[in-house]
């Protein structure tokens, strides 16, 4: 999801996404929320995407931002960024960061923690390749307890190494699987 307000993604699976995407070289997540306020990103399963389960990305001077309405204050031109990316809510997701260098997290940005934009992690189930490996990223990458220390997922686990017994399946989880 680019450049908008108020959205809610649940009960989706999520999985193989990886095309760069326009020729950049950049390959996808799961899911993505690029200069976006107030997701509410929720019960969703995540496998097997190239840059990570799910990425908040912060990108300076992104062109479109003066039609955002829930931006306060609002945008001083097209390309103020500076009140984009806030009060995004990552929960209950059940993610495996399988692939050489997939995070969750944000991949780009200004340096600011996500936490310190109103931005939430919790209750997250993540499946990784390591324990002690750098799966997660706020602003670069980070291992586990970083991360909860940074305040984010403090509810949620960390499990290696990245594998499920049976496929994921799409639509709601049940926390103990």
């Amino acid at each position: 999801h680019e450049i908008g307000c108020d959205i809610e993604i649940t009960g989706i699976e999520s999985d193989h996404n990886g095309t760069p995407i326009k020729n950049t070289g950049m390959p996808g997540y799961g899911i993505q929320i690029s200069d976006s306020n107030n997701a509410n990103v929720h019960d969703n399963i995540l496998h097997d995407n190239a840059s990570g389960p799910i990425g908040l990305i912060w990108q300076q001077n992104h062109s479109g931002i003066s039609g955002m309405t829930c931006v306060s204050p609002a945008p001083k031109n097209d390309t103020d960024t500076s009140n984009v990316l806030e009060n995004n809510t990552i929960a209950n997701n059940r993610a495996y960061s399988c692939a050489s260098g997939a995070v969750t997290g944000m991949e780009y940005g200004k340096g600011e923690l996500l936490k310190s934009r109103g931005n939430g992690f919790e209750g997250n189930a993540y499946h990784v390749p390591d324990a002690t490996g750098t799966w997660w990223s706020d602003p670069g990458p980070v291992t586990w307890s970083a991360w909860q220390g940074f305040g984010l997922d403090t509810s949620g686990t960390s499990a290696a190494p990245c594998t499920y017994s049976t496929p994921p399946t799409c639509g709601k989880w049940q926390a103990s699987t």
